[in-house]
């Protein structure tokens, strides 16, 4: 659109209803400029949708985190959706960011299990395999415990033990 067909209105309306008219002028696919002129305040956002946009941002944020934190591109697919008011916007995003939020935190939380469980089964794999096959074939019972203890722990328990013909192997993790 050449800007010599740009036209300035100026309209009153009460401050709760300002978001439903910016967003319907969006809809129609009309440039709205994002910086506003100092000389004209801000409008009061009213408390009605002051807390529905601190938990869309809460929940931007830490989408955001998540992201960045395990180098997850963001989509790059468009999602649209049809509203008529700025209110359903809000909570549409906050209903199905919460629940996205939800099934992501469960998965990094299976992740974790899964990571913790890895690292008990590489601990035992490297214990047996620094015991041996021949040991191994000779024993009649086997019996293996992983027990996180400092370095002078395990020293006074290797010693303890020693006394009743065991033995400690210490696992380093990782």
């Amino acid at each position: 659109m050449p800007i010599a067909r740009l036209i300035e209105y100026k309209i009153a309306l009460p401050s709760e209803h300002a978001f439903d008219l910016l967003m319907n002028i969006g809809n129609a696919g009309y440039f709205m400029p994002i910086t506003r002129p100092g000389v004209i305040p801000a409008p009061k956002v009213s408390g009605k949708y002051s807390e529905k946009i601190r938990k869309v941002e809460d929940i931007s944020r830490e989408l955001g985190r998540i992201l960045n934190q395990y180098s997850i591109p963001p989509p790059t697919a468009l999602h649209e959706v049809k509203i008529s008011l700025f209110n359903e916007l809000l909570e549409y995003i906050i209903e199905d960011g919460e629940d996205l939020l939800t099934r992501v935190r469960q998965y990094l939380d299976t992740i974790e299990g899964i990571r913790g469980e890895y690292v008990r089964l590489r601990s035992i794999v490297d214990v047996a395999s620094s015991v041996g096959g021949v040991i191994m074939e000779r024993l009649k019972h086997f019996s293996m415990d992983i027990i996180p203890l400092s370095e002078e722990d395990f020293n006074e328990f290797s010693n303890a033990i020693a006394n009743h013909g065991a033995e400690a192997l210490p696992v380093s993790p990782g």
